[in-house]
């Protein structure tokens, strides 16, 4: 019996130890396989830190984190092509997102310049009518009160990289289209480069109500294999939308 509980202990050593091998050699794999990753990049590597300083941005390569949750396969020297064909065509995204994300960014300045009520705005009365609130409208002529039913909308925006769907409500009980309420805020990626994968959203209501400015902020992957910092930005009409 001592001999049989002996060989089992000797067997469970065993496995042990052979598994502790197998992961130990797995991680030692991952780690050479990095090593081997960053080597046969390091020139692309230092084109993409040259190009950084020259335009102040924050290129890199995708993490493998990234590469898995965003579906995109890591890059390789195969897919970079040569290295003048990777520079020429860091320098052409490079320079076009760099444009994209300032003209956003002054939108978005500017939207925070504007009051997001006018004075001029004739004040709303809520009425009931079926169940439902609909707009109002004072006229001062006849003394009248015009009532206006509010609409459903869903208007959609295409930016670089993606498009985004604003999803509410507006009614014309002022005489012209604006914005009653905000549902929601969708933003879907494009299935072609460059891609924009937004971190947060931020909105302004702006022009009397009458428009929404939406702005997100996350990062632009490109046909290169690079990420970048990115601000993308859009404007939901109520006029629009109504159509």
């Amino acid at each position: 019996m001592k001999t049989k509980k002996f060989s089992k202990k000797i067997v469970i050593i065993l496995l042990i130890t052979i598994l502790s091998f197998g992961l130990v050699s797995s991680y030692g794999y991952a780690e050479e396989r990095g090593i081997e990753r960053a080597d046969e990049l390091s020139e692309y590597q230092n084109i993409i830190d040259q190009v950084n300083i020259e335009y102040g941005t924050d290129i890199r390569f995708l993490t493998a984190q990234e590469s898995k949750a965003f579906g995109i396969p890591l890059p390789t020297p195969k897919t970079l092509g040569t290295l003048s064909q990777f520079e020429k065509n860091l320098r052409a995204e490079t320079s076009a997102e760099v444009i994209r994300s300032r003209e956003a960014e002054q939108a978005t300045r500017d939207v925070t310049t504007q009051s997001g009520f006018h004075s001029d705005l004739i004040p709303m009365t809520p009425i009931f009518e079926n169940g439902k609130i609909v707009g109002s409208r004072w006229d001062s002529s006849t003394g009248a009160v015009i009532v206006k039913t509010i609409k459903t909308v869903a208007p959609s925006r295409s930016v670089v990289g993606g498009y985004g769907i604003l999803t509410g409500q507006v009614n014309n009980g002022n005489g012209y289209w604006q914005w009653y309420s905000l549902t929601s805020i969708y933003f879907y990626v494009s299935a072609s480069y460059p891609q924009f994968y937004p971190d947060y959203t931020s909105y302004s209501l702006i022009d009397g109500s009458r428009t929404y400015s939406v702005t997100w902020g996350g990062v632009a992957v490109s046909a290169t294999g690079t990420v970048s910092s990115a601000t993308r930005w859009a404007d939901y009409n109520a006029g629009s939308a109504a159509g």
